[in-house]
């Protein structure tokens, strides 16, 4: 049996790797501009990094991190 494992990032992490603001990552997600994500608990919203990356590809954005 294969294990899949899935890397989530925080807002932190993608603001970092995207080069925004945190405010700028909600804004896009309430402009329905970017992935929503997946709440884990009230206050916890994580991004898996492979919808990071398909986001970065889809709009030209792809970042060598």
């Amino acid at each position: 049996m294969t294990e899949t494992h899935i890397t989530y990032l925080s807002v932190a992490q993608i603001s970092e790797r995207l080069s925004v603001a945190p405010v700028t990552i909600y804004r896009w997600i309430k402009q329905g501009q970017f992935p929503a994500g997946r709440h884990f608990s009230p206050g916890c919203r994580r991004w898996s990094l492979q919808e990071i990356i398909d986001w970065e590809n889809s709009c030209g954005t792809a970042n060598a991190a």
